[in-house]
């Protein structure tokens, strides 16, 4: 009698120590990201999110570096042009409802979920410096002028995100807002029909373009890890 109740003490205690590891807390309140999309501006990205203990909301900061230089495909003219600049953005995440722990129906895996909305706000550094080359009305050569500007931007907005864990340390953020960017330039100059004023060499005068001013959209994803 005593063997079996030994037995059943020791069974029960496997259980209930089983069932504390499964229902062990996944949720972290500091995530370390990063953003692939940045690359795209040859901006690397990162962020850090820290959620408030209760977990509806949470405060995000974010730093990139950008770095860039282009040559023009014409080896007669030595035109240049060389990006560099910083940006920080700290945004402000509310989750609705707060971001919990749930349990999959499917294969009972664990993991944790929100939907939230934020407002950030980014400033913007950047100096270019370079050459290039200024032609007449009868396309013939008329000067090499150098670049030596420095962009300055501020950019509000709001974005509507999802974020979730793939694994139990692997977090998942997709979002999609926008804001009103505004950008100062330190010194302007005519360049040629149909190119921007950065660059050049590969045109643009879009939102990508150093020098945008206008409403920006924001959407991308990142990914981290919880700390």
């Amino acid at each position: 009698m005593r063997k079996v109740f030994f037995c059943l003490l020791f069974i029960t205690g496997t259980a209930l120590v089983a069932t504390a590891q499964d229902t062990e807390s996944i949720l972290k309140r500091n995530i370390v990201k990063v953003t692939p999309q940045h690359f795209i501006r040859n901006t690397l990205y990162a962020s850090y999110e820290r959620f408030s203990p209760s977990m509806k909301s949470s405060v995000q900061y974010s730093l990139g570096l950008l770095y860039r230089r282009d040559r023009s495909s014409w080896s007669s003219f030595n035109d240049y042009e060389t990006q560099g600049g910083v940006l920080a953005e700290v945004q402000g995440r509310y989750y609705v409802p707060a971001f919990r722990q749930l349990v999959s129906t499917r294969n009972n895996r664990t993991f944790a979920q929100g939907i939230y909305l934020s407002g950030f706000l980014r400033g913007e550094y950047a100096q270019i410096e370079g050459a290039y080359t200024v032609w007449n009305s009868t396309g013939n050569f008329q000067e090499q002028r150098p670049i030596n500007d420095r962009v300055l931007a501020i950019n509000p907005g709001f974005t509507i995100g999802y974020q979730r864990t793939l694994w139990q340390f692997i977090y998942f953020d997709m979002y999609l807002g926008g804001g009103l960017r505004i950008a100062s330039i330190s010194r302007e100059r005519a360049m040629q029909p149909g190119y921007s004023y950065y660059s050049p060499f590969y045109g643009g005068g879009d939102i990508l373009d150093l020098a945008y001013r206008g409403i920006l959209p924001k959407a991308g994803i990142s990914i981290g890890i919880g700390l």
